[in-house]
């Protein structure tokens, strides 16, 4: 497809400044004034220091998920970089500062067995940060999760398009992190079973989903570069696989849609059921009528779910502090909020579903 009609298909040829807003600066083409009141209006309470487990949104769809031992992060975006899409970046070096990650709650990873190495440690003996699952390799997912499993001995699902990132990671840092651990394949293959990974009290899945088409898909399909190093162009992170994960907790199962794509019969082909939906809404706004109520039939009615948290809304950008977390994150009004509340709205309302606004850095107790 050309571009012109790539931008005609999602309303942005009349916000374009230039052919280069494909990965150039967008500006705003939508509205969020509704969507960010009511989320103004319906936060979530923290949860109290002692309950879990427990899940932490950070912006777009990086979760920590606690069981009070054992944590999980999904993804691992934290450097938040300013600019537009046209600037390059690195993982911000403020992170390995001394007790920046702590600040975010994330424990380094220990195993319970004395003696013990912690490569050679079983996941459901592993106690702080044990596994980082990015769900796909786009910058605003995977731009720090490498750099999280040096600093903290977490083990990473290091797909291949994440496997060149890592690399480039470990150069620009060298000796001021530790090891970076690729999960090793027994394992992979249990989060893509039916069974599952035990992580500590947890059990976790992998579903294949795709990555909701976008005008920077034209670019960032396919697999990272093997030269990759940093600082990188944004759009050279590319894609990968893209998956969805299942998470159970204490026999309360969470599912989180980074990627709001065309989810058909994927997650009902795998028996998926999840009470609690952290679904991932950018550029759901772009979808008609008839994409959207088959993204929230697939995603939220049909696995059962009872409430839903939307994530991956916000501009991405301005590092989160993990010492005095913001009240909020600024939205991205490329996605199209308004619209994208209006819908969730109407389908919640019919459905009985519960809608949670999570604020980044407040626990969410599950």
């Amino acid at each position: 497809m050309k571009l012109g009609q790539e931008l005609h298909d999602f309303g942005l040829a009349k916000c374009a400044a230039t052919l280069g807003l494909v990965v150039g600066s967008l500006v705003g083409c939508g509205e969020s004034q509704v969507f960010m009141a009511a989320r103004g209006a319906g936060y979530a309470p923290a949860a109290p220091a002692d309950a879990f487990p427990r899940a932490t949104w950070f912006g777009v769809t990086t979760l920590l998920f606690d069981d009070g031992q054992t944590q999980v992060l999904i993804d691992g975006f934290f450097s938040r970089p300013e600019g537009s899409l046209l600037s390059r970046v690195s993982p911000d070096p403020r992170l390995a500062e001394e007790g920046v990650v702590a600040a975010y709650g994330i424990k380094p990873a220990v195993c319970r067995l004395r003696g013990m190495p912690l490569l050679a440690c079983p996941f459901e003996d592993r106690t702080g940060l044990s596994l980082i699952i990015p769900a796909h390799a786009h910058f605003d997912h995977v731009l720090d999760s490498p750099l999280i499993a040096g600093l903290t001995g977490a083990m990473l699902l290091e797909a291949a398009s994440v496997k060149p990132i890592s690399r480039a990671t470990k150069n620009l840092f060298g000796e001021n992190i530790g090891p970076i651990d690729a999960l090793p394949r027994v394992e992979v293959a249990r989060l893509h079973s039916s069974e599952g990974l035990k992580v500590g009290t947890m059990t976790l899945r992998l579903i294949e989903t795709p990555h909701i088409h976008t005008p920077a898909s034209l670019l960032t399909n396919g697999a990272t570069s093997n030269d990759f190093a940093f600082p990188a162009w944004k759009w050279e992170m590319h894609e990968g696989e893209n998956y969805a994960v299942w998470i159970e907790a204490a026999s309360h199962s969470i599912l989180v849609i980074p990627s709001g794509g065309d989810i058909m019969e994927q997650l009902n082909a795998e028996g998926i059921q999840a009470d609690t939906v952290f679904l991932g809404v950018g550029y759901t706004g772009r979808l008609n009528e008839q994409e959207w109520d088959q993204l929230w039939e697939k995603a939220v009615v049909d696995v059962g779910a009872s409430r839903v948290a939307l994530v991956h809304w916000d501009n991405m950008q301005g590092m989160v502090d993990g010492k005095s977390m913001p009240n909020d994150l600024e939205p991205w009004e490329l996605f199209w909020l308004d619209r994208v509340w209006a819908r969730v709205e109407d389908r919640a309302s019919q459905n009985g579903i519960e809608l949670l606004h999570v604020q980044p850095g407040r626990a969410l107790e599950l």
